[in-house]
């Protein structure tokens, strides 16, 4: 966060009083809101730039889901979300994968016929 005050201040020295400080986190020169729009764009430019397979921004808070899977715990997930409760990020994200589909298969197979599985 002290970053972020630092270029706000840098930002009121350079436009001096046509800088309006709303007390927004993020801003433009004058400190007007940053449009979604304008994130969600410069978000997808830099991606192209990177080359991971397309996603969208809102798209990532899908894939931290993902690392429930890789076995971290759902409370961690949660908390890296900014949810209230660990059963809304599950109700929301829990996507199941065709691996974990497989895995469960397997373990109820495993479970159900012992060693004959």
């Amino acid at each position: 966060m002290l970053r972020q005050r630092k270029s706000h201040a840098a930002a009121q020295s350079a436009a001096g009083s046509a800088r309006v400080d709303a007390g927004y986190g993020f801003t433009d020169a004058l400190g007007a809101p940053i449009s979604p729009d304008w994130v969600s764009e410069r978000f997808d430019a830099l991606v192209k730039v990177a080359g991971p397979p397309r996603i969208t921004l809102h798209g990532t808070r899908h894939t931290a889901v993902t690392s429930i899977a890789a076995g971290v715990q759902p409370k961690v997930v949660q908390e890296m979300l900014g949810r209230s409760h660990v059963s809304i990020t599950l109700a929301i994200y829990g996507h199941v994968t065709p691996s974990m589909g497989r895995e469960a298969g397997a373990a109820l197979s495993a479970n159900l016929l012992g060693d004959r599985a």
